[in-house]
């Protein structure tokens, strides 16, 4: 497990009051199961989600899955 906690001065802070993003690897059988989890909190109610680092987590994952699978 690892655990990415961004500090101030952070250009994604400047939307939250913090953010901490965690990697977990899980032993499935023959393959391993990872499970992102980000954690945040906005400054009111309607601030947005962080929903362009979301999409760059899945991507990148992705990427590493298809470099893995054709190795």
């Amino acid at each position: 497990m690892v655990r990415f906690k961004f500090l101030e001065g952070s250009t994604e802070l400047k939307n939250y009051k913090n953010m901490t993003i965690g990697l977990h690897v899980v032993p499935k059988g023959e393959y391993d199961a990872v499970k992102w989890e980000i954690e945040f909190e906005r400054f009111d109610d309607f601030g947005p989600y962080p929903t362009n680092l979301i999409d760059f987590i899945i991507n990148m994952t992705r990427d590493v899955e298809a470099l893995h699978v054709n190795a």
